[in-house]
């Protein structure tokens, strides 16, 4: 499977194409295919270093987010 991160702050040129292996879902979870997704601005100022001082980024960094489990 592919995923998108970056190993540093910076603009586009920092994000890398990776190959990850493929989860595997737990109790009451399932995996889905993504055909495409798209990114919120607060992504590009994440990656960009501009939020760093309210939350440590931690590379290598990927997109998005996990919402908390209820």
């Amino acid at each position: 499977m592919k995923a998108v991160q970056s190993t540093s702050f910076g603009g586009p040129e920092v994000l890398h194409i990776i190959d990850v292996e493929i989860p595997h879902p737990g109790p009451g979870e399932i995996v889905v295919q993504v055909a495409g997704a798209g990114l919120n601005q607060l992504d590009a100022k994440i990656r960009s270093g501009a939020m760093s001082a309210g939350k440590p980024a931690s590379f290598p960094l990927g997109t998005g987010s996990t919402p908390p489990a209820p």
